[in-house]
């Protein structure tokens, strides 16, 4: 038989035991959390950052660094400096910075960012700032994702749409014209048939006005002939 101070020994190895069990379950599953995170964080395609209150990088990840323009995530930051250099327009930072600092956060928003060659790529930007235990802001934290090649099929899409309405707009105006020119055609038809009515009608008073002209010529030929034997007869 074990005695009390024995018994109460065992006792507190037993849960000194028990705790340090725990605690190594714990440290286990912190380590399987953040190699899971520090995964995600490495191989997501979308852009990840991390910056300080005054805007220095902290943390990216490699799809950041390269949508950025850089070789790798150490390159991006030791020669990145501050995120507004980031933003093609300083509106565009400014609104950014207004945003966090009225809402704590901001839900997707497009921007253009600037590469390191100098040209830009159009991004939708989501991110929210951490207070640290004094309520002042700690870091913002943030995704990007590179909308280049959804802007791409867009502009595609609506140039298909274009070119699809002016050929329906072209395939109209030819039914049109076609419509046009067949009413054109009868018109034309019809006045033909008019100018040759006409014709006929300038002809036949033509031939009127010609007749008249023999029969007056001829009734000033005869007249002598026809008043002379009225006047024999009348002597008669």
């Amino acid at each position: 038989y074990f005695t009390a101070t024995a018994s109460e020994f065992v006792g507190t190895l037993s849960r000194l035991i028990s705790n340090s069990i725990a605690r190594i379950q714990s440290i286990h599953e912190l380590t399987r959390a953040e190699s899971t995170y520090r995964a995600l964080f490495m191989t997501i395609q979308g852009g990840i950052f991390r910056v300080n209150s005054s805007g220095k990088f902290e943390a990216i990840n490699p799809a950041f660094a390269k949508m950025t323009g850089y070789g790798s995530m150490e390159e991006m930051l030791g020669n990145a400096g501050n995120l507004s250099t980031l933003f093609v327009e300083k509106s565009d930072h400014d609104r950014f910075i207004s945003t966090l600092e009225r809402e704590g956060r901001l839900q997707s928003t497009g921007f253009n960012l600037a590469r390191r060659d100098g040209t830009f790529y159009p991004a939708v930007v989501s991110a929210h700032i951490v207070l640290d235990k004094n309520g002042d802001v700690s870091v913002i934290e943030g995704n990007v994702v590179d909308i280049t090649e959804r802007v791409l099929r867009e502009e595609a899409e609506r140039e298909h749409a274009a070119a699809e309405a002016a050929s329906r707009a072209k395939s109209e105006m030819l039914d049109d014209l076609e419509v046009k020119n067949s009413q054109l055609r009868e018109t034309l038809e019809e006045m033909r048939v008019m100018q040759k009515q006409l014709l006929q009608s300038e002809k036949m008073a033509t031939v009127g006005t010609m007749a008249a002209g023999v029969a007056h010529d001829l009734n000033n030929i005869l007249a002598g002939s026809v008043s002379y034997p009225e006047l024999l007869m009348e002597q008669l």
